[in-house]
């Protein structure tokens, strides 16, 4: 977990992507900005004297490449997750943010026997609205996290974009993520598809690529109401980062039984 690694390709330009917690990184060439198809991958990240390289051609079926050390990595018998929660809390999303409140306890309590749980939340709605982004630090004490977060209401929003770009940002960027973290995952709840006329904050695709980089993997939840370029984005960004894509589809199955 948490093992950084360096790819590089023929030319000598590299990147840098850390492993989750299954000790697995994915590489995606062309949209890491690397060129030609034979790479190098390397990782010191057991000791100095200890470190792991191989080449191979990625132009090969899609497989896992091994990077063995001579030594073991000590995990922790009781291992830390960080878990960060990025919320869109505009008008339309009422119910969904009572769905992540009424979430955290059982998250935490499926987990808590485990492993080590810190926890965090990110808010963003809209240029315009009262706030952009707001950021709740991450915490071992549930209780008062949740009296922090009880007052997250939806307002906001207008046109249907809205800046799920600085949420992203702001979650990579803001929250203290922990190298210590044995696993790193963030949540993107939203019903609506990211700005992408916003050039005062990095892309959607920009950010997913820095938590590949980090090891964070992003699980998309694709709210009801969400137009078909948000889901095309949410499984993007899942995709790059290792995470899971879901659509949540409770709203449309109450309307059509109401009809």
């Amino acid at each position: 977990p948490s093992c950084a690694i360096s790819v590089a390709d023929a030319s000598g330009k590299s990147i840098t992507l850390k492993t989750a917690a299954s000790g697995r990184a994915l590489f995606f060439p062309r949209a890491s900005g690397l060129s030609g198809n034979r790479f190098t991958a390397s990782s010191s990240c057991l000791s100095a004297n200890d470190s792991a390289q191989i080449s191979f051609d990625a132009s090969e079926a899609d497989g896992a490449q091994v990077l063995k050390f001579k030594g073991e990595r000590a995990l922790l018998a009781t291992p830390t997750i960080d878990v960060v929660f990025v919320l869109d809390t505009t008008g339309s999303m009422s119910e969904e943010i009572q769905g992540v409140k009424d979430s955290i306890q059982a998250v935490v309590q499926k987990l808590d026997k485990r492993a080590t749980v810190r926890i965090g939340l990110v808010e963003y709605k809209d240029k315009g609205d009262s706030i952009v982004t707001k950021t709740y630090p991450f915490t071992t004490d549930l209780a008062a996290f949740e009296k922090t977060i009880a007052g997250i209401s939806a307002s906001g929003g207008g046109d249907v974009p809205e800046n799920v770009n600085a949420g992203l940002d702001v979650a990579l960027k803001q929250m203290k993520w922990s190298d210590a973290s044995s696993a790193h995952m963030a949540f993107l709840i939203a019903d609506a598809p990211p700005h992408l006329d916003y050039q005062d904050v990095p892309s959607y695709s920009v950010s997913a690529k820095k938590a590949a980089a980090q090891g964070v993997k992003i699980f998309t939840v694709s709210a009801s109401g969400m137009n078909d370029l948000g889901q095309a984005v949410f499984r993007q960004v899942a995709q790059l980062t290792g995470g899971d894509e879901h659509v949540r589809l409770a709203r449309w199955r109450r309307l059509a039984i109401g009809r």
